[in-house]
């Protein structure tokens, strides 16, 4: 599939940014990002963000919006969207590589992003592909009113991306072989709501497939949340652990995702 990705910084651009915000997430007009602040972040003078947008046949199909931030030479990946029908098709990752293509010329040594800590898509995206590692857990991190999330928590994944970083340049040239789930079992301990181990590695299991999860059933999904909520508060954020890998593989012929957390240097 040929994908033009350009930046975007007309308001009938934003305009299409909008309707694709409805489509992605069904996200109401007061949650939208509205088309004033995307010509805000996509000012020249003083330098802003950056807005990319994935084109497929002269269709918008997904976007990223990046903003500036108080920390010098860091930019903040607000949010990236792909349209349902386009998401298996590397358009995410194309997106992600450009704007660190285009973050490296402009002398930005660091990205930050969020992201939902229970979706393995996005986890095999960020850490396996990109590079980043997740240093914080933060819950309740935004607070929607549309009918998929009335009754779910937000939380998110704080990721840092170091883009001189031998790890993230070598994810991105794909030189990183990843281990195998059922080598990681073997190696090292699977952390539970009753049993946090003081392993140096540790594992912690997030659902297959978390979207259909909750669609077949808030109530696991909200368990699943409140269990990884506590592991991943008590390891990030209070022993100082970061997680750098989502391990995934078949067992049993079904799918089986694992974080991998670890307590050694910053990479």
């Amino acid at each position: 599939m040929d994908i033009v990705i350009k930046e975007l910084n007309s308001f009938d651009q934003f305009e299409e940014i909008a309707q694709l915000q409805e489509k992605i997430w069904n996200l109401s007009d007061k949650d939208k990002i509205s088309t004033i602040t995307l010509k805000a972040l996509t000012m020249k003078y003083p330098v802003m963000g950056l807005i990319l947008g994935a084109y497929h046949l002269s269709k918008l199909i997904g976007f990223v919006i990046c903003m500036p931030t108080r920390e010098p030479s860091t930019m903040y990946g607000l949010i990236m969207g792909v349209l349902p029908e386009y998401q298996n098709s590397d358009v995410g990752n194309q997106m992600g590589i450009k704007i660190l293509e285009i973050s490296k010329k402009e002398e930005i040594s660091k990205m930050t992003w969020t992201f939902e800590p229970l979706e393995s898509a996005l986890g095999h995206l960020y850490l396996n592909k990109w590079g980043a590692i997740v240093v914080r857990y933060q819950k309740d991190y935004y607070h929607l009113k549309n009918e998929l999330n009335k009754n779910f928590t937000l939380d998110r994944f704080i990721v840092d991306c170091n883009l001189q970083s031998p790890r993230v340049i070598g994810k991105i040239k794909n030189k990183f072989k990843m281990q195998s789930v059922s080598d990681a079992l073997n190696k090292f301990p699977v952390a539970a709501s009753n049993f946090y181990p003081k392993d140096k590695s540790v594992l912690v299991k997030i659902p297959s497939d978390f979207n259909k999860l909750k669609s077949e059933s808030i109530e696991k999904a909200i368990e699943f949340r409140n269990i990884t909520r506590s592991i991943f508060e008590e390891y990030i954020n209070n022993r100082s652990y970061f997680i750098a890998e989502l391990l995934s593989g078949e067992k049993n012929g079904e799918r089986e995702n694992y974080y991998l957390l670890e307590k050694r240097s910053y990479i």
